[in-house]
Order: C-alpha cells, then structure tokens, then sequence
C-alpha cells in the first residue's frame, strides 16, 4: 500500500504537533503517529467502506515503520474489542487495558533486525 500526506478529511484521529498524518485509500484510513524513544504511538481512523481492508493497511503501514524509522515497537490504543481481534492477527500483544476497561493498549515488535 502507498501512503501519502493526509490531504482529505482527518476523520477526527487523535493529532498534536508532534503527530504526522499519512493516509492511504483515497483518505479512506488515516494513521498519525509520532516517535517516543524507541517505539512510534500510533493512532487510526477508517471509514466503514475501507474496513475490509484495515488488516491489509496496518500490516502495510507497520511494515513502512520499521522500515523507515530505527524503533523496536510499535503502541496503539484502541477503543473497539473487534479491533483487537484484528490486531492480534497482525501480530500484536495486548499489554494494558485503562481503569474502566474502555480503552486497550497493543504492542507490534519489530522482528529480526534493525534498519536505519
């Protein structure tokens, strides 16, 4: 998949300063992510036509990360259990859930070595 600065609608996706926006589809799925140490927080958004592909644009959009930043983990938190389920097919672990068990934090590591 290829991404590009964001040029259509954010979709609402959580963004600061430090945030890029990239999105892929047509704007139909929008990543931000931002670098903290050694790992990238990222956040996404997708309209319900590209769902069916949402899989496909993570697993293509981690894949970008590694290879083009020198970080060993990649940390998203997310709102939705289906979401889980789909990223613990793409090779995510789940390591928090918030107080009131709304939110849940994944963890993508990098496998094998490092690029830079």
């Amino acid at each position: 998949m290829i991404f590009t600065p964001l040029k259509h609608d954010d979709m609402g996706i959580y963004k600061s300063e430090n945030y890029r926006l990239v999105e892929t589809l047509n704007g139909d799925i929008v990543f931000s992510y931002t670098r903290q140490g050694k790992a990238m927080v990222i956040h996404l958004a997708s309209r319900t036509a590209a769902l069916r592909r949402l899989r496909e644009a993570f697993n293509s959009f981690c894949a970008m990360i590694f290879n083009n930043y020198d970080v060993d983990m990649i940390l998203g938190g997310i709102e939705q259990k289906s979401l889980g389920r789909m990223l613990k097919k793409c090779g995510c672990q789940h390591i928090a859930d918030t107080d009131d068990k709304v939110k849940s934090l994944y963890m993508k590591k990098r496998v094998g070595g490092k690029s830079g």
